[in-house]
């Protein structure tokens, strides 16, 4: 009886001892995989991270890149739009000044055009029925000029001389002076009358009309003088 009573405790401690080992290796078992997994985890996002390192930064590079040559291309692209809006306005000036300078020079001309004065006073000539055979330049007059209300500019004077019975022509032909656009000043008008006697015809009234008038242009001593 001594004997049965000593064996079933020595079973039942194995059993338990069996039991409680199988327990720890379970669960070492599973801390390992655990372990594992974690590992494996670890692994996955450290290569996928080496793999987006190695594969997005070149194209971080390139886009960097390439947004600072847009940006300085745009840069460059603003430089030359303003550089040619300038040009366009210097040309719009240009075309301005030039659009001045050619009425400016065909009313007061940096030379004397004797030429173009000639075809002016033939012209205004013409409008009035006067006709001008001969134009001669009187450029002894300039001498006089100081006292003149047209300071610092050179002028010389033409004589026109017409023997009319018309005499209402006369202030068309003053008028037509005064509008020219050529800057033609009449500096002095005389006029007279006188009585032809045609054959088989009463007298008739003839007028003579002598206009002096001075014509103006703007010569390089009036700009020197000027300056003085």
């Amino acid at each position: 009886m001594k004997q049965t009573t000593i064996t079933k405790p020595l079973k039942k401690n194995v059993i338990v001892a069996q039991v409680s080992s199988l327990t720890e290796f379970l669960a070492k078992q599973r801390e390992n995989k655990r372990f594992g997994q974690t590992v494996e985890i670890s692994a996955t996002f450290f290569l996928i991270s080496v793999f987006l390192f190695s594969a997005v930064r070149p194209a971080i590079t390139t886009i960097s890149s390439l947004v600072g040559e847009i940006r300085a291309k745009q840069s460059l692209s603003d430089q030359m739009r303003s550089k040619i809006n300038d040009l366009v306005y210097a040309q719009d000036a240009f075309s301005d000044i030039q659009e001045k300078y050619s009425l400016i020079e065909s009313s007061l001309p940096s030379s004397p055009r004797f030429a173009h004065a000639a075809i002016q006073l033939k012209n205004i000539a013409h409008n009035s029925d006067i006709n001008l055979n001969e134009i001669k330049f009187d450029l002894n007059d300039e001498k006089e000029f100081s006292s003149s209300d047209f300071d610092m500019t050179s002028f010389y004077s033409v004589n026109i001389d017409d023997n009319t019975t018309n005499f209402s022509k006369i202030p068309f032909l003053v008028q037509d002076f005064s509008n020219n656009r050529r800057l033609i000043k009449i500096d002095r008008i005389e006029l007279s009358q006188k009585k032809s006697k045609q054959s088989g015809q009463e007298d008739e009234a003839v007028f003579n009309a002598s206009i002096k008038t001075n014509i103006y242009y703007w010569s390089e001593n009036d700009e020197k003088t000027k300056n003085l």
